[in-house]
């Protein structure tokens, strides 16, 4: 079978990255690449792929569960200051109220 040659531009993180990883496996980059992309394009030809999925699914449904505490936490900090701002701000006199309203 012939392939097609490409051409790719990485970053030099990624590229250093792919240039260690050729040298430590004596592997030809284009065969880390072809295999990387096999891998993400046919998840399924891949045995345990499903569980790596699953487990990575799991940890971002915790993630996204803590962020959803810390807003509430946030959300719930802000209301009560705004609350105790308006409890201990006295009321604008009657003659400044209208310019306040047009403010």
């Amino acid at each position: 079978m012939r392939k097609q040659r490409h051409t790719l531009y990485l970053s030099r993180q990624l590229a250093r990255k792919l240039d260690d990883t050729a040298k430590s496996t004596h592997g030809a980059k284009s065969a880390l690449v072809e295999d990387a992309l096999r891998v993400s394009f046919m998840p399924q030809l891949v045995p345990g792929i499903d569980d790596v999925l699953a487990r990575r699914l799991d940890e971002l449904g915790t993630l996204i569960k803590t962020i959803e505490r810390d807003v509430a936490v946030a959300t719930e900090t802000l209301s009560l200051f705004v609350r105790y701002f308006l409890t201990i701000t006295p009321p604008l006199p009657s003659d400044d109220q209208e310019s306040a309203r047009l403010l």
